[in-house]
């Protein structure tokens, strides 16, 4: 049995139980989770900001953290899933959990500023694919970026540009961790109790008559978001005790007011999409159309 194997093995056995179970014992199995996967993320994250000067290590402990925090928001996007479309969703979110590129596009995705559901598909299907082009006319094929930098920051290795082969130094080649925004979301997340159970029953409860698909505007999102996390304050959910009032209104901006919490993107295909020999010749073909149209 192959590693791939096992995975869809694995994969289908985590699809049938989810499905098996009633909503509070899914939401209890989730809430469990979520828990873990934070601290799990929390702990790569503050260390990786503690030992900046240490470029690769910091790097990768950032990275880590990164998708680690991805799987809690595809996770939130199961709770924020109707009950009335979960079995079609759900092995679509699991593959999203387990795969690098489509948590990378994912965690991505929260920090960016979406009008409406078209527009989250079409930023899904500029991602997804191995391969983009650049240059002026298209002319550059290149693996995809994101899988790229992280196979960069891991591995030394043997690379090809342009017909040419050389090292990559992963050292070398490595820079300080950004600041992690995501993370204060995740964070704000967890202190207003989003974690718990009740907090994500609230969740299901709220989002359970929307589907999200079609031209579904962000507005919808926004009202459905806000009527939650005043649920959450209102039965007071918190896990920790605030300082003062500007620490709890920097708590609700992080998740309400600055982008960083995305509409529920159940139903975008984030799947990585394998291009053909035939797909990147008809690449390069556009590349040369592009620059006999541009001459002439």
């Amino acid at each position: 049995m192959t590693q791939a194997d096992y995975e869809i093995i694995k994969l289908n056995a985590l699809v049938k139980i989810l499905c098996d179970f009633s909503s509070k014992e899914r939401i209890e199995f989730i809430s469990e989770g979520l828990q873990i996967i934070y601290k799990s993320a929390k702990s790569s994250y503050e260390v990786s900001q503690k030992i900046k000067e240490n470029d690769r290590e910091s790097n990768l402990l950032y990275n880590h953290a990164l998708e680690e925090s991805a799987k809690i928001f595809i996770l939130l996007d199961v709770i924020r899933c109707p009950d009335s479309c979960f079995e079609t969703i759900i092995k679509r979110q699991l593959g999203y959990f387990y795969n690098h590129l489509s948590r990378l596009i994912y965690i991505e995705a929260q920090g960016l500023s979406f009008a409406d559901f078209p527009e989250i598909q079409r930023y899904a299907a500029e991602n997804t694919p191995s391969h983009y082009a650049e240059g002026p006319y298209g002319e550059l094929i290149f693996p995809n970026n994101k899988i790229t930098r992280r196979e960069h920051a891991l591995y030394a290795d043997i690379v090809s540009f342009q017909g040419n082969y050389k090292w990559h130094d992963p050292v070398l080649n490595s820079s300080p961790a950004a600041t992690f925004f995501y993370f204060e979301t995740i964070e704000s997340l967890y202190k207003i109790g989003v974690f718990s159970l009740r907090g994500l029953e609230i969740m299901h409860e709220i989002y359970n008559e929307t589907e999200f698909k079609g031209d579904i505007h962000s507005v919808v999102d926004d009202k459905l978001k806000k009527t939650f996390v005043n649920r959450c304050i209102k039965e007071e959910l918190f896990t920790c005790a605030f300082i003062n009032q500007e620490e709890f209104d920097d708590c609700l901006k992080n998740i309400l007011l600055w982008n960083r919490w995305n509409m529920p993107m159940y139903n975008i295909d984030y799947c990585p999409k394998k291009l053909s020999e035939n797909d990147l010749h008809k690449m390069r073909e556009n590349a040369e159309r592009n620059l006999i149209e541009d001459m002439s």
